[in-house]
Formats: C-alpha cells, sequence, structure tokens
C-alpha cells in the first residue's frame, strides 16, 4: 500500500509542476535542461572514472544530476564540497 500513496505523490506533484510550469516551458527551454542534466551525469562520472578528486564518491542519482544540472560546475563543486564536508 505504502507504494500506491508513493506513486499517487510523484505523480502529484509532477501535475502541479506542470500547472505551475507551462506558461514558462516551451520546447527550446525543455531540451536545454535535459541537455544540462545530461552534460552534469558526464561530468560527475567522467570526475569520479579519473579519480581526479581523489576518494570522494558522489552517487549518480536524480538529486544529484539535478543539482549539477540546474548550478553547472559550481553545483558539481558544492556535491563535491558537500561530500567532503559531511563525510570525511
Amino acid at each position: 500500500m505504502s507504494n500506491f500513496w508513493w506513486a499517487l505523490f510523484i505523480i502529484a506533484a509532477g501535475i502541479l509542476l506542470y500547472i505551475l510550469l507551462r506558461p514558462h516551458l516551451n520546447a527550446g527551454t525543455f531540451l536545454r535542461f535535459t541537455a544540462n542534466l545530461l552534460i552534469a551525469g558526464l561530468i560527475v562520472y567522467g570526475v569520479q572514472v579519473t579519480g581526479i578528486l581523489g576518494e570522494v564518491q558522489i552517487p549518480i542519482n536524480i538529486p544529484t544530476v539535478m543539482i549539477a544540472g540546474l548550478l553547472g560546475i559550481p553545483g558539481v563543486a558544492l556535491l563535491y564540497g558537500v561530500q567532503l564536508l559531511v563525510f570525511n
């Protein structure tokens, strides 16, 4: 039963976001946002694979990619800074 409520919450949140963002959202904005998310995911993955920042491990999941996608390179730096501050 818990899964039902989570699914209902996610659907309701998506509908609410659609209603709020509908006047401001067009195809160009959506494509730019999607490209930013893809690039952010690749940057986080590339930093982890190359080991540039040492032992720091950032999981690649929806919240981390969204933060990095919305904020860009400073968002990636923020993720690594918070990881170092909290877990080391």
